[in-house]
């Protein structure tokens, strides 16, 4: 029988993170050998590929390194790394966002969410005049047109970015200037 080597996982475990896979001293030398990764026990990858990008579904879950090691004249054998720590939430790349327009009733301001990572991100936006969410499908567009209660007071706007695998994020824009008439 082949007598391997464990394999360690290195790197965080977090949703769009790379782990990597090694193996020091497998024995016998010149084995061919395959990597599985799983993730909470179901085979998520594998291959000859010793990284992994870890996936959305994998949050709360540990990853386990799977190595089969292949010679001529020995039996096959998988040896199994550590489980790693249950996978984090990934991070999502955000921005402030930003108004455009003027700060004056009947006159229309837009916002600019800026850059904001992975791709697939949904954003949701909800205007706000002073402290009060304006309510409504008014409240969650791209535009919002400044109305008549919103005279002396200050106008933001708040967007939320969520996507599956990854902790939700809002951003404040700065406030506008006092709303003039």
């Amino acid at each position: 029988t082949m007598p391997g080597a464990v394999p360690v996982v290195s790197g965080t475990p977090q949703v769009g993170r790379q782990l990597t896979g090694s193996v020091t001293d497998w024995d016998p030398t010149g084995s061919s050998l395959t990597y599985g990764w799983y993730v909470g026990g179901t085979l998520a990858q594998e291959g000859f590929s010793t990284s992994f990008v870890v996936p959305p579904a994998a949050v709360g879950k540990a990853i386990v390194l799977k190595v089969t090691g292949r010679k001529s004249g020995y039996t096959p054998r998988t040896i199994e790394s550590l489980p790693t720590t249950p996978v984090l939430a990934g991070e999502l790349t955000s921005a402030r966002p930003t108004i455009r327009g003027y700060a004056k009733v009947g006159q229309t301001l837009m916002v600019s969410a800026g850059y904001w990572a992975p791709t697939g991100v949904k954003l949701a936006v909800r205007w706000k005049i002073g402290a009060n969410p304006v309510t409504g499908p008014k409240g969650s567009q791209q535009t919002f047109v400044i109305p008549r209660t919103a005279r002396g007071k200050r106008i933001s706007v708040v967007v939320t970015g969520s996507l599956a695998g990854y902790a939700t994020v809002k951003k404040t824009s700065a406030p506008t200037a006092r709303v003039g008439r």
